[in-house]
């Protein structure tokens, strides 16, 4: 358990590789992954007459990663905005 103001080893290691612009590159590239598989599924429902739709895994993975890449850009917003406390505190 941590406490305000007390040092972990193993998330300042970890803050010393991620960064907000790293986050978000992948939460894009993951998003836009998502993104363009849901495209996909939507030309290929549209090539079909908008009838049964058979691309069950399909959409469930762009979602998946539409999902995940929402989570990780947040995620990184989140954990820079927590991080401009410390890096102001550390520089005093």
């Amino acid at each position: 358990m941590l406490f305000l103001h007390e040092r972990d080893r193993l998330l300042e290691r970890a803050s010393g590789n991620a960064s907000l612009e790293r986050g978000l590159a992948g939460g894009g590239l993951v998003l836009g992954a998502g993104l363009v598989l849901l495209a996909i599924v939507v030309a290929r429902w549209i090539a079909n007459g908008f009838g049964a739709l058979h691309e069950e895994h399909l959409s469930v993975l762009a979602l998946a990663l539409i999902a995940l890449g929402t989570q990780v850009i947040f995620g990184s917003f989140f954990l820079s905005i927590l991080a401009l406390g410390r890096r102001n505190s550390s520089s005093t």
